[in-house]
Order: structure tokens, then sequence, then C-alpha cells
């Protein structure tokens, strides 16, 4: 019985072996671009749960992703040389984990990322709230740590509205909310737009629409073309400009820090907005 077990142990070991060897030969004998891509569906067994959901996204969305990664990317990025990117082009979710691979080496250390792989998401989303300066605690969830950020957008925002545009705006979302008395929070405060925020529903999904579209502005010159987009978004136009100062502000600052950040930091952003939209099924 002991024998049979270890034979079929020294068995399994030696295809495995075998398989490794097939792809180091592979990788020896291709350019460096090829190399790059075995290596990434070697790694693709390993993709980060905490955003497979990306996968399901509408593909326009994802076409905002992508742009973004390459836009911001620059000549360091090499997604768009990519075999998958050629044969698939703006079918984005049939090869998902290239752009989650390429995304997740920007927010990498290039050397040790080559052998141990490249970051987690949620140090990638770490690494961002430090830099964007908000506080947030190791043990917070994902999707903890994603709402600062996003939440810090918003107060960001809300600090360059007028009284007037506040006012404006929280009647248009008002509209939308069922469960918060605007009377009993006191005073127009960015507590309110937060609070409206963490409520979910409907004026939640609004308020993150208007940041992806800001993003989408603000780096590739255009919106979401969603259908109700317009719509949606029109009673919020007063906070386009505001968040689109604020974003330039960001990449400004990152475009001379270096390619990494400039990638990280807008395209972690609109994943955190992907996911809320996501869980809010509106």
């Amino acid at each position: 019985m002991w024998n049979n077990w270890l034979v079929q142990i020294v068995r399994d070991w030696l295809s495995v072996w075998h398989n490794l060897q097939l792809i180091h030969e592979q990788i020896m004998n291709c350019s460096w671009i090829k190399k790059r891509e075995l290596i990434i569906k070697v790694k693709g067994a390993f993709m980060d749960q905490n955003l497979e959901f990306m996968a399901r996204m509408p593909e326009e969305q994802l076409h905002v992703f992508v742009d973004t990664l390459i836009e911001k990317g620059g000549i360091t990025e090499t997604l768009s040389v990519s075999e998958d990117y050629k044969q698939y082009g703006k079918n984005y979710s049939k090869y998902w984990h290239r752009i989650e691979e390429e995304y997740r080496d920007f927010g990498s250390n290039t050397i040790t990322s080559f052998f141990s792989g490249p970051n987690t998401y949620k140090e990638i989303l770490e690494k961002v709230l430090k830099q964007c300066k908000v506080d947030f605690h190791p043990s917070d969830s994902v999707e903890a740590m994603e709402w600062l950020l996003l939440e810090s957008i918003i107060k960001d925002m809300w600090e360059k509205l007028s009284q007037s545009e506040r006012i404006a705006l929280l009647s248009d979302l008002k509209n939308d909310v069922d469960n918060i008395d605007f009377n009993s929070i006191g005073g127009i405060t960015s507590s309110m737009l937060i609070q409206v925020f963490r409520a979910g529903g409907f004026a939640s999904y609004k308020i993150t629409l208007i940041i992806v579209n800001a993003i989408a502005k603000t780096i590739l010159g255009r919106g979401l073309s969603l259908a109700a987009n317009a719509s949606i978004t029109r009673g919020l136009s007063v906070i386009v400009g505001p968040i689109g100062v604020i974003l330039s502000a960001l990449w400004s600052v990152y475009d001379i820090a270096g390619p990494a950040y400039r990638v990280i930091i807008p395209c972690t952003i609109l994943i955190a907005a992907y996911r809320k939209m996501d869980s809010t099924n509106c």
C-alpha cells in the first residue's frame, strides 16, 4: 500500500517537472514579449479573488479601465502589444486575466514580482490610500478601504462647491433617498453627501457614476456612453468640474513621480467605483 502511494507521488512530481521543463523551453525560445505572455499564463492560475468581479463588468466600463491603463502607462505598458489584446480587442472579459496582470505589475516592484508574483490588489489599494493620504487600518476589508478612497474624493469635491451648488446637489439626490432625514443632520455639510453615498441605492449609484465619468473625461476626453447616462447625471453635472480638478491635481503630481502611481491611482479608483456600482444593482 505504501509502495503504491509513494510511486504515485513520484509519478505526479515527474509529470509536474516535465511540464515545467516544456514551459521553460518555450520561454527561452521566444521573444521577450512572448516570454512575458507565457509567464502571465503560468501566473494566471493565481488571479486575485478581489478582482474577479471585474470580468463580469460591462465591456464599456472595462474599455474605460483598459484605455486608462494604456494611456497612463505610456511607453512602459505592454498590454497593447500583447497577443490577447490583438486577438480579442474590445472583448475585454475574454482576457481579463491579462489586463489584471498588467495593472498588478504596475503596482508591484518589477524585480521581486518577476520571481514571487505581483502584489495583491489589497496591497496596491493600501499603497494608493497612503499616497492619497487617506487614513485606514490594515485589518480593514477591501470594500471598507475602497469606500474610504471614494469618500475622500467626495469630501475633496464638496470643499470646492459653492453653497448654492451644495444645495442644488443635495436637492437632486434627495429625490432618490428614502431613509435619510436631511433636516436631522444639521447644516449643509459633507457628512450629508457621505451619508447619502453610504446609504446605497440609486443616489449612491449616481454619485459613483459621476466619479467614473470624471476619470474618463479627465484622462480620455470622453465619458461613459451608457443609454441612461445623460439623464442620470444631468442633475449632478455641478460636481463634474470639481472632481475633474481634484483628479487632474492627482495626475499632475504622480505624472512627475513616475509611471506606477499615475497608473494605479486612477485604475484603483475605477475598480473601487465599479465594485460599488456592481453591488448597487441599479
